[in-house]
């Protein structure tokens, strides 16, 4: 099926579909841990492997990646939900551990948080035990 898609020329209508337009996310996070939780963290993992690859020099401290995003600028991103429910889905998040929030913003009065992944509490809500 795979090799299908692959070699398949898309519909026209999907060339009017922008990378901004599509985002994807663990089934089995979603059943695990919600909708938008599981949105959250895989853009959050996709910035992170993106800011460990282009910027380790600013973006990693305490041996960790992180990403700074505020509410809104989570809302810009994943238009979809509101920022009210970006809100409890991260509190959520850092509630169970799994998101780890930072502030290592050098302006004074800067209070984005600065997100990172705790995967090793992510691993028994994606291993199939």
């Amino acid at each position: 099926l795979d090799d299908y898609f692959i070699k398949a020329k898309p519909p026209e209508y999907l060339n009017r579909l922008g990378k901004r337009d599509l985002f994807y996310f663990s089934l089995t996070l979603a059943n695990r841990l919600g909708l938008v939780e599981a949105v959250i963290l895989q853009k959050i993992h996709n910035w992170l492997k993106y800011n460990h690859e282009k910027y380790p020099s600013k973006m990693v401290k305490e041996s960790r990646t992180w990403v700074f995003r505020g509410y809104t600028g989570l809302k810009r991103e994943i238009p979809c939900f509101s920022i009210s429910t970006i809100r409890r889905a991260i509190r959520r998040l850092e509630g169970l551990g799994i998101l780890i929030a930072g502030n290592y913003s050098e302006r004074l009065g800067d209070r984005t948080k600065w997100y990172s992944i705790n995967y090793i509490k992510l691993l028994p809500y994606i291993s199939d035990d």
